[in-house]
């Protein structure tokens, strides 16, 4: 093989080799152009935007209010709870703690929702106090003082 491609290149004119080579060099420009520096480019460019999204998305960090005692606000207390089905009828803040009160909800919905609190680290339950329906359905009434952590 080496030596037909040997034959025809030494039949060739000083002008045909002259742009045969000329060919050849402009092939190769063209793949690395396509094969490497296109691909690069097109990462860096991706890269780039990747870095102004996290750099905008870092600025939106930064502007977030300062929240209270262990991220644990009135407000995400109340949506927590409703998400579990628990309606809070009082919740008041009084020096670092919150004081809840729930007037009817599942005991099990209750505890599962505290013990989550605490092992989440959001809350340490200080009192507890609940009461049962009566006729005895599964529901209580109760009286939480929770301390945001």
């Amino acid at each position: 093989m080496k030596s037909v491609i040997r034959d025809i290149w030494r039949r060739r004119t000083a002008r045909e080799r002259g742009l045969l080579a000329a060919l050849a060099m402009m092939f190769a420009a063209l793949m690395l152009w396509q094969g490497i520096w296109r691909p690069l480019h097109r990462a860096l460019e991706l890269q780039e935007q990747r870095r102004l999204q996290l750099t905008t998305q870092a600025r939106q960090l930064t502007r977030l209010p300062a929240r209270t005692k262990g991220a644990l606000v009135a407000r995400e207390l109340q949506e927590d709870a409703a998400r579990r089905g628990i309606v809070l009828k009082t919740l008041n803040a009084q020096t670092g703690q919150l004081r809840v009160g729930i007037a009817s909800t599942n005991a099990d919905a209750l505890l599962t929702w505290l013990l989550t609190l605490e092992a989440q680290g959001a809350a340490e339950v200080l009192t507890l106090e609940m009461q049962g329906n009566t006729p005895s359905d599964g529901n209580v009434r109760a009286d939480i003082l929770l301390e945001p952590r």
